[in-house]
């Protein structure tokens, strides 16, 4: 299956991005900024063009948390965002593994890239709101929780 490669920015995403960035560069300003747009009109141009630009301006890793629907559409939309480097190596480095929030604090899991930080997550797997056929989460989650709670309560 081959994907298709994210379009160049029109106009009005530009715009959206420019808004975006100015919001997200405001010193004292809310440091978060929400896209909201219909199907079909480029919230991943232009989600795509405020990372490209922001790690333009820093020198450490920007770390992105990219909260999508479902699965599948995260990880379509990855591949879509991770098109701004150049070559697949670095696109590997960039995209974390983990997949759920309660994973990110692993080191394993942690992206290598020296520039983007990439993860991909949904509200279901990052807080669940209802009991799946598979219980309480992932093996490496309940890990997590049983050391937290050790901690706090020996």
């Amino acid at each position: 299956m081959t994907t298709r490669r994210i379009s160049e920015p029109k106009g009005f995403q530009l715009a959206t991005a420019e808004a975006a960035l100015e919001t997200l560069s405001c010193r004292h300003g809310p440091r978060r900024f929400l896209v909201a747009d219909e199907v079909g009109l480029g919230k991943t141009v232009v989600a795509r063009t405020i990372i490209s630009k922001m790690i333009a301006r820093r020198r450490r890793p920007l770390v992105v948390f990219y909260v999508s629907s479902n699965l599948n559409i995260a990880h379509q939309n990855r591949a879509k965002l991770l098109e701004l480097l150049p070559t697949e190596r670095e696109q590997r480095e960039a995209s974390a593994s983990a997949d759920r929030l309660t994973l990110a604090a692993n080191p394993r899991n942690r992206p290598k890239h020296d520039k983007l930080h990439l993860y991909t997550l949904t509200p279901d797997t990052s807080v669940p709101m209802y009991r799946r056929r598979g219980g309480f989460g992932r093996m490496e989650e309940r890990a997590l929780i049983f050391r937290l709670l050790r901690g706090r309560f020996p």
